[in-house]
């Protein structure tokens, strides 16, 4: 070989060496643009029509319960109700904390939620390198990103945005320390922290800890290490437990708010469950509609099926490509089945025992373990199974994307308009009129400038209209708002004229969606008259 030839010829090797770092990084560099463009999605679903919607009952329940003057005074209030509320003193702290800095508008209400989901779908992306490398972490973000269920609840001002983060995060630690368990005390103080503070979210968040820490066990198998990453979470959470404990043998006074209990079968509890945490929850008929029975869910049956058979085909390739990932990711695979397995029961079993109203929100940490486990039916596929595959994770997004444009374009899907509500009153209540709220949320009219409503939600039903005539004074007529009348009285109207027939009579009525409006006027005239 000529000396001339050989600069050519190291190059040329040279070149070839360089080839595949080359193809890596533009394969990295494909995969963060990827993932960037997934988060983009994320934030962008999660800031689509943020305020179109009004506040609603639940969301009032948010801003009553991340009040007051001071922080002693605030917690107070969350202490003393029966409601819910009382075990979640996370949430509500952090959103007591958020609206001193960002304020107390829709927008700015909503925005820590947005927040909680945005960071979710990262930390999905990052647990699912973990299970099946980078691609496989961009499918799980891209499946959490389009998730109805996941930006229907980024949006709203309640912790079930902030229970998927908090889930999330620990299924990256724990997952980290399976995977890589020479470099996990980092992993190791997040699951702890995470865990720790996690159970100040409420029984639910309490509930995923459990399902991720049996799962864990049975995976590792070493009592010690485990013990390790899980006996200082029990220590930080044991504050709460006790809490908890004690509050079985505080009974409610008899006016207390309670949880709302169970209104179909739990046969149909579950189906609501699963079908509203893979398409979400506006992917079937209108939620309202499913308090009337089974049979609004009939003319859903063919699009039902066909979201249970695209779930159907990822979960069985996702099982049989289990076999073609190494033994070290098999162990995350069985560990993200375990306790999606067992999360499911211990929420089927709390739902059953306590009789409560179980609906997907609830369930919100299941989520996770589903959106890591689906895409092995394309990264740990082959051939005809991959294609399959691909197309069953296709179909889910579309049927997410269909319950995306219910939830922010079908009014039949959309939640209590507060808005609209008091709009009416400030339009219908005259000065000569008081507005008493007999189920609802009294502040959230005020937030949209209709003050000075009565809370009657406490007023019962057997002195309804001594209760009345003594609340509103010297008004002459009485309007009367019912948010959700369904939970007053399956005839409203009818019970309203039946009960109050002594003192007052019926003068109108009107509706919007969610609410109705009953006028009443004292019988005699002014108060006292007729007594």
């Amino acid at each position: 070989m000529s000396a001339s030839a050989r600069p050519a010829l190291r190059d040329a090797v040279a070149e070839l060496a360089a080839a595949p770092r080359r193809a890596a990084l533009s394969r990295r560099t494909v995969l963060l643009a990827a993932l960037g463009a997934v988060l983009a999605l994320a934030v962008a679903l999660r800031l689509t029509g943020l305020t179109a919607q009004s506040l609603w009952y639940d969301e009032g329940s948010s801003l009553l319960r991340s009040g007051g003057a001071s922080w002693s005074a605030w917690a107070a209030d969350l202490t003393a109700t029966h409601a819910s509320e009382r075990y979640q003193p996370l949430y509500f702290a952090l959103l007591r904390a958020w609206r001193g800095v960002a304020g107390d508008g829709e927008a700015a209400l909503r925005g820590l939620s947005v927040v909680c989901g945005v960071a979710a779908v990262a930390v999905i992306g990052a647990a699912g390198g973990l299970v099946g490398g980078a691609r496989h972490g961009v499918l799980a973000a891209l499946l959490l990103a389009a998730s109805a269920f996941a930006v229907t609840y980024s949006q709203e001002v309640r912790p079930y945005a902030l229970l998927m983060l908090l889930a999330a995060l620990q299924l990256w630690a724990v997952l980290h320390g399976v995977a890589r368990p020479q470099r996990s005390g980092a992993a190791r103080r997040v699951a702890w922290l995470v865990g720790g503070l996690g159970a100040y979210a409420g029984p639910f968040a309490i509930l995923a800890s459990a399902a991720l820490a049996a799962a864990h066990l049975a995976v590792t198998r070493r009592w010690r290490a485990w013990l390790a990453w899980w006996g200082p979470v029990l220590l930080l959470a044991l504050p709460l437990l006790v809490y908890l404990a004690l509050s079985l043998v505080d009974p409610a006074p008899p006016r207390a708010e309670v949880v709302n209990p169970r209104q179909q079968p739990l046969w149909q509890n579950a189906l609501f469950v699963a079908y509203g945490l893979i398409g979400g929850a506006s992917f079937g008929p209108p939620p309202e509609s499913l308090r009337g029975g089974a049979a609004a869910l009939y003319g859903w049956l063919p699009a039902l099926a066909a979201l249970a058979a695209a779930a159907a085909i990822c979960a069985g390739l996702a099982w049989r490509a289990r076999r073609a990932v190494d033994d070290a990711h098999r162990r995350l695979v069985r560990l993200l089945a375990l306790t999606l397995a067992v999360g499911v029961v211990a929420q089927l079993a709390f739902a059953a025992l306590s009789g409560f109203n179980w609906q997907p929100r609830h369930a919100c940490a299941l989520l996770l373990p589903l959106v890591l486990l689906a895409p092995l039916a394309v990264t740990a596929a082959r051939g005809a199974a991959a294609r399959a595959g691909a197309l069953a994770l296709a179909a889910l997004l579309v049927a997410n994307g269909l319950s995306l444009a219910h939830y922010f374009g079908d009014p039949a899907y959309q939640r209590d308009d507060y808005r609209a509500a008091a709009a009416y009153l400030r339009g219908a209540a005259g000065p000569d009129t008081a507005v008493v709220v007999l189920w609802g949320r009294p502040e959230l009219l005020a937030y949209y400038g209709a003050a000075g409503a009565i809370d009657g939600t406490l007023f019962g039903r057997g002195y309804l209209a001594q209760r009345l005539d003594a609340a509103v004074g010297a008004h002459r007529d009485v309007l009367l708002v019912l948010n959700r009348a369904y939970y007053f009285d399956d005839d409203p109207a009818a019970a309203l004229r039946q009960t109050l027939a002594a003192q007052f009579a019926p003068a109108g009525s009107a509706s919007l969606p969610a609410f109705e409006f009953h006028r009443f006027r004292r019988i005699g005239g002014a108060a006292g008259e007729g007594h």
